[in-house]
């Protein structure tokens, strides 16, 4: 499974922490990514092998999730905190697109 971190905001923010779990339909961790970035510039697209959880040895027939979690301060200062649950199950590809709430300034 691949991950893909963007912050597409026209502000940096800081004290990022993502965390995605694979876990299956009885509640056991199959898999994880936790990362933390002191920061992430505006329009900067996180990827690649540190964002990638590889899962082998189960069927594709039973159900599982993916519990995605995100901690971020904003270039205003607030802590933001918001958490994603996908379903997935015998379907070989799927995508999924989450959005963190945006914050509006005035200048």
């Amino acid at each position: 499974m691949l991950a893909e971190l963007f912050n597409d905001g026209s502000r940096s923010i800081t004290d990022v922490v993502f965390i995605v779990q694979f876990v299956d339909e009885d509640g056991t961790e199959l898999g994880n990514i936790s990362e933390e970035f002191d920061a992430i510039p505006s329009h900067t697209s996180i990827s690649g092998d540190r964002m990638q959880i590889n899962v082998q040895g189960y069927t594709v027939w039973e159900e599982y999730s993916i519990q995605i979690s995100i901690e971020w301060t904003d270039f205003r200062g607030t802590e933001n905190k918001q958490e994603f649950i996908h379903f997935v199950s015998e379907a070989q590809t799927a995508i999924f697109s989450d959005e963190c709430e945006e914050v509006t300034w005035f200048l």
